[in-house]
């Protein structure tokens, strides 16, 4: 942050969003004493490393260990794992099956997401069913805060998951069925 201050002096510094699960119990703490006033824990594309289980709707108010809140995008109540799938959830693609099972749940303004690196020839592939906004501007201005519940997420909330290596599992599976493969 200093550096990027360095560069960027008008740098605002305001929301914690991760590609990868970076999170533990005790980010809002960690969070809050730098100036952040918001956290997304969504990544339903890229669960590979992990993922916080579902909790809540739009907003939850994220509490750590030591009673520290932070306002939160979690990884909705409604958001299941994509079937026979651990490093995806619905929320990856914004189908009207996700969008759905959001509205279905209370959420108003449901985020659908799926993180696109710039140099993807096909991507942004979401364009013609959504409104691509900031964290700051959804958490800040779109999303209901006085729906936000509390959660006390613990180390436990977080699923480590890493599955590299899942593919050729997959393809030792299918050849051998469900023997036990040494």
């Amino acid at each position: 942050m200093k550096k990027l201050r360095t560069h960027f002096p008008e740098i605002v510094f305001d929301t914690y969003a991760s590609e990868e699960p970076c999170f533990t119990s005790a980010l809002p703490q960690l969070l809050r004493s730098f100036g952040f006033k918001y956290a997304s824990l969504k990544n339903p594309n890229t669960c590979w490393g992990g993922y916080t289980r579902p909790f809540g709707g739009e907003l939850v108010q994220w509490q750590g260990p030591d009673g520290t809140r932070i306002l939160t995008v979690p990884r909705y109540a409604s958001e299941a794992l994509e079937p026979r799938s651990t490093w995806q959830t619905t929320g990856w693609s914004n189908n009207a099956a996700y969008i759905n099972s959001a509205l279905a749940a209370g959420i108003t303004n449901p985020v659908g997401m799926c993180l696109q690196d710039a140099g993807w020839r096909n991507g942004p592939w979401l364009q013609d069913k959504a409104r691509y906004v900031t964290w700051r501007d959804y958490i800040g201005r779109i999303a209901d805060p006085a729906k936000a519940t509390v959660w006390p997420l613990s180390q436990e909330d977080i699923q480590v998951s890493l599955v590299w290596g899942a593919r050729y599992c997959s393809a030792l599976h299918n050849r051998y069925g469900r023997r036990k493969i040494i």
